[in-house]
């Protein structure tokens, strides 16, 4: 290493390949995480010439239709997480419910000074 040049990263080798694979895409191909970049240049129409003796195309489409609604339904289950956490700190509902177990735990006669059983309330 020579300390008056600059010292750059190398970019993976693959990431010429996946601009190409994506068509006109190349511009997005450096703003996309990889993880989508790689399903996406997975998701070929034909069945690879690598898996012609190993699978057929029907068992090759199929698993696409699978890829494509697993990947589908955990970006839903994603959404309805993030929506249901930013409700749960937007409403301040652990605060009331800390505050409902306290209560609970006053007229079931427990020390109130105790954490551990106004938790377990």
């Amino acid at each position: 290493l020579d300390p008056s040049k600059p010292f750059k990263i190398p970019k993976p080798a693959n990431s010429l390949l996946l601009s190409q694979k994506l068509g006109g895409e190349a511009r997005l191909a450096k703003s996309l995480p990889w993880r989508f970049l790689i399903w996406k240049s997975s998701l070929l129409p034909t069945l690879p010439k690598s898996l012609v003796g190993v699978s057929s195309q029907e068992k090759f489409e199929k698993s696409q239709a699978y890829s494509i609604d697993k990947s589908r339904f955990e970006f839903v289950c994603g959404f309805v997480g993030i929506v249901l956490d930013s409700g749960i700190l937007y409403f301040k509902i652990l605060p009331w419910l800390w505050q409902k177990c306290g209560d609970l735990s006053r007229h079931a006669a427990f020390n109130t000074k105790d954490e551990i059983w106004h938790t377990l309330a």
